[in-house]
Parts: C-alpha cells; sequence; structure tokens
C-alpha cells in the first residue's frame, strides 16, 4: 500500500530543507518519513509525496469515567499511516482501583491492526466492590509495537470507576430493648446486647413450641459519617448467640426501623442455636434486606436489628444473645 501525501507545509528555509509536512487532512508528518534511503524527498512526478510503508503512530484512549458494573471501551488508534500489519501491547496499571477487583486486569494483551485498519477496541469491565471511597482510578497503556510503528504522545490513558459502594462499621447498638407485639417469652436484661462483652440478654423460660418478643437493638451510629441521600447497597447482621442443650432456632432476624419490622426475614430456621455463644452472620455486601433504605434510614436513631427465636426441642432451658453488629454497604 502507497500513501501520498501533499507538498510539505513546513520549511525552515526557501531551499527546502524539510522540517514536517502536512497529510491535508491535519495529520503532521515526522521528518523520518518524508525521505528516502539516500535522504531525498519523495515525491512523484506531480509534486505529491509518494511515502511506502508508513506504519503510522499507535494511541490509546479510554471511556472518561463508567459506574462501577459497566463497560469502560478502550480505543487503539493508529494515525500518520495505516500500511502493513502493525502490533503493540495493551496493559491496565496504576491508579487506585485494584486490578481483578474492580476491573479485570488487562496484562499484555496483544492488539493486531492489520494493513489499512485504523482502530479497534477492548472491552474493559468493572465491578460493584467495596472501596475506601466512591470512586477509583485505573490507567492504561500501550508498549512495544511493532511492523515499524510508533506510540504517539498519547499512549496511556485514565478510566474513573464511579459508584463503588463504601462499608461503614460493624456497628454496635448503643439501645437495647424489646418488642411485644409479637411472640410470648420474654427478655430479660435487653440492654446487654450493645457491648460484647459476654454478659447477655436471656430469654430464660420459652415453652417448647413457642418464640420469644422481639429483642431489639437500635440507636446505631455509623463512621463515615454515611451521606443521607447515600443508597444502602448492603447490609450484614453478626448476632452472638446460645441456647440450651441446642433447643432453639431462629424465627425472625430482620431490620428495625421507627419500631416497625421491616425488610427481609433472614432467619435461618434450619439451624439450632448451639450451647455455647457463637456469632452467626447474616446478610452481606450486595444484600440490602429488600429494605431500600437510604443514608438518613441508617442514621435515623430508631433503625436496627430485631431478634426472635424459639424452642423447637423438648427440655429446660432458655436462650442468650451478647450482643448484635450491623454492617453497611453505600453508594453515592
Amino acid at each position: 500500500m502507497t500513501s501520498s501525501y501533499f507538498i510539505p507545509v513546513f520549511c525552515s528555509n526557501p531551499c527546502g530543507i524539510i522540517d514536517a509536512a502536512s497529510d491535508g487532512n491535519g495529520e503532521v508528518l515526522p521528518p523520518h518519513l518524508l525521505l528516502d534511503e539516500g535522504g531525498a524527498l519523495l515525491l512523484d512526478e506531480g509534486g505529491l509525496l509518494l511515502l511506502e510503508n508508513i506504519p503510522g503512530e499507535l494511541s490509546v484512549s479510554v471511556t472518561a469515567s463508567v459506574v462501577a458494573g459497566g463497560t469502560a471501551t478502550i480505543t487503539i488508534t493508529r494515525a500518520v499511516g495505516s500500511d502493513g500489519t502493525v502490533t503493540c501491547l495493551l496493559n491496565t496499571f496504576g491508579g487506585t482501583a485494584v486490578a481483578g477487583t474492580h476491573y479485570t486486569a488487562i496484562t499484555d494483551q496483544l492488539i493486531t491492526l492489520e494493513d489499512g485498519e485504523t482502530s479497534t477496541t477492548v472491552n474493559l469491565l468493572t465491578f460493584q466492590e467495596e472501596f475506601s471511597s466512591s470512586t477509583a482510578t485505573a490507567d492504561v497503556r500501550l508498549s512495544q509495537p511493532t511492523g515499524g510503528a510508533d506510540l504517539a504522545e498519547d499512549w496511556t490513558d485514565s478510566l474513573t470507576i464511579t459508584g463503588l459502594s463504601v462499608s461503614s462499621g460493624p456497628s454496635l447498638p448503643t439501645v437495647g430493648g424489646t418488642d411485644s407485639s409479637v411472640g410470648l417469652a420474654a427478655w430479660a436484661n435487653a440492654g446487654n446486647i450493645t457491648a460484647n462483652d459476654g454478659t447477655s440478654a436471656s430469654a430464660a423460660s420459652i415453652t417448647l413450641g413457642t418464640s420469644t418478643v422481639l429483642l431489639v437493638g437500635t440507636g446505631i451510629t455509623f463512621a463515615g459519617p454515611v451521606p443521607n441521600d447515600a443508597t444502602i447497597v448492603g447490609i450484614q447482621v453478626i448476632v452472638d448467640r446460645s441456647s440450651t442443650g441446642d433447643r432453639c432456632r431462629d424465627t425472625l432476624i430482620s431490620l428495625y426501623l421507627n419500631g416497625v419490622v421491616i425488610g427481609d426475614n433472614k432467619a435461618d430456621t434450619g439451624t439450632q442455636w448451639p450451647a455455647s455463644l457463637t456469632e452467626k452472620t447474616y446478610g452481606g455486601a450486595s444484600d440490602d434486606w429488600g429494605a431500600g433504605l437510604t443514608g438518613a434510614d441508617v442514621n435515623d436513631p430508631d433503625f436496627g436489628i430485631a431478634i426472635q427465636c424459639e424452642k423447637n426441642v423438648a427440655g429446660a432451658g432458655g436462650a442468650s444473645v451478647d450482643y448484635a453488629s450491623v454492617k453497611i454497604w453505600y453508594t453515592t
């Protein structure tokens, strides 16, 4: 393939010493592309530059920003010539985002542009994962061009990933109490669930086949602070509980707001509360418990967790809860 360019427009003197030339489309040709092996200008009979085998210069650009979970587009462009097959390597590197966690890492991916081909694209997947802030950056770069191609000045570029989730907690309630609107067996010392110290709230007398009233922990303070307009995308609750002789099990593990149980019931009815205090985890970073909460909701002093168990195995004894903690993930 032969590329013809207009007569050079940048001359350092009237004698025709060439500094650079224009291809008529805004591309500027560097001096080393304008001479033959003997150093003479490559002009045809019509006065046009005849340049053969000009591989061009390679540059890269990436979508400026993408919401976590979306796909960014990396574009590799060849300019100032498109002769022959050229290759280069594409890599992700640097930035504040973590490769493999917030986006799919690209390592020495071979990029090939065939003769006459001037651009190609590569997709970069991003993921909704926890980070210290709601935005993070990732860089892309080209290296090791072949086929006579050069790297352009813009051989690297940066992507901003937005909408990453930020975590706060786990945090303990500051108020422990009960809600007797459901259940029968009472809890004593409900305030003990506010500290992880082995001192428990207890329901000593539970009749076989009946449940406790709700044990409620509220007044949870999350560090940050969590912006009121944040969207809560994940909630994790840990309950440290036990029952005499493994005789009790969950009947309700739910969020609690303004005196009402909200969202999903995460009770694990297939697992008995063990004889010694043992932590049980409910929910996680991508589980919003079907509650559709905002930062304002979790900042409310009446937001918290409600716990209920039942005795489903005959025998003496009751149930205990040392503490319950809540961790949240949010986006802004």
